[in-house]
């Protein structure tokens, strides 16, 4: 059983994709992937070519932030960087989930763009995390990211009624962390091996 967990940035799908792991299901981060492939040379080249030496931190690597704060500017800058970097995070996305479903019988997927990505038919179950957007950016706020870059951020990202569709499962995460504990709980057996 292949699960994807998306949804925009802090809407919880990190958190639910933690307690999935926590349960017994493999997990494999998106974001790891995509971090790990920023330093591949012709990968690091390209975003160079494309947002500047001023992405490149003093040890020669893309550092993250610096390439953040170019990209979620607006969404021609954000179409910039896939056009980069998802042909190759794709692949090893899809080499990550092959070898994890040998392995376990739930594999879990953390990744904010599957819908924009055209993969949900990749999962055998889909869930969408929804919140409002004052929670969501709360919470990036919380997590050290400024009000108006959390608003950037978001805007750049699908809306949750688009993601909605795509559905297998649409969980609220407007309530606080037990309340996401038990939702998770109810949809891990509902998503495990028949």
């Amino acid at each position: 059983m292949v699960v994807g967990i998306t949804g925009t940035i802090g809407s919880g799908k990190t958190t639910l994709a933690g307690f999935f792991k926590e349960w017994g299901a493999a997990l494999i981060e998106a974001d790891r992937i995509g971090w790990e492939i920023l330093d591949r040379p012709e990968i690091r080249e390209a975003l160079i070519s494309e947002f500047g030496q001023t992405i490149v931190n003093e040890a020669g690597c893309v550092d993250r932030r610096l390439l953040g704060e170019r990209v979620f500017q607006g969404r021609d800058q954000l179409e910039k960087l896939n056009r980069i970097v998802h042909p190759t995070l794709l692949k090893e996305l899809k080499k990550a989930i092959g070898l994890r479903a040998k392995e376990s019988k739930v594999v879990v997927v953390d990744a904010a763009l599957i819908v924009e990505w055209g993969i949900a038919d990749w999962f055998d179950k889909l869930i969408v995390l929804t919140c409002p957007e004052s929670l969501k950016v709360g919470r990036l706020v919380e997590g050290g990211i400024s009000e108006d870059a959390a608003r950037r951020r978001l805007a750049c990202q699908l809306k949750d009624e688009e993601r909605k569709r795509f559905a297998d499962f649409v969980v609220d995460n407007s309530g606080d962390l037990e309340d996401l504990r038990k939702k998770g709980r109810e949809l891990f057996s509902a998503c495990g091996p028949a």
